[in-house]
């Protein structure tokens, strides 16, 4: 059996225009990613494909240490074409649900 993970757990394999609607899979100990695309076809590419996990995400603190630390300084592979910052915007997404460009949005003036 294998688990659909929720959308804030699926935002690192979603760069591009097409990818907004990839779904990630792990398999039920964690270690193995599936990322699908929204017509139900498995994800090969570079920038957006799923990766093993060195440490399960239900061990949080290993997870971040062995699979995400090196994931923002490497990328997803070595033909990742993303760069740390790009990798690093994701940051606020993640961890306090907001929109990607929410920092670098300017106030409106009134």
């Amino acid at each position: 059996m294998v688990f659909q993970l929720k959308d804030k757990e699926t935002i690192y394999h979603r760069y591009g225009p097409n990818a907004h609607d990839n779904v990630k899979w792990v398999s039920p100990k964690g270690y193995m990613e599936a990322v699908y695309d929204r017509h139900g076809d498995l994800v090969t590419d570079a920038l957006n494909m799923g990766t093993f996990n060195y440490a399960p995400p239900t061990d949080y603190l290993a997870h971040i240490v062995k699979d995400v630390a090196p994931y923002y300084f490497k990328g997803n592979t070595e033909n990742d074409p993303t760069e740390f910052l790009q990798r690093d915007m994701k940051i606020p997404e993640y961890f306090l649900g907001l929109p990607r460009n929410y920092f670098r949005t300017k106030p409106k003036k009134q």
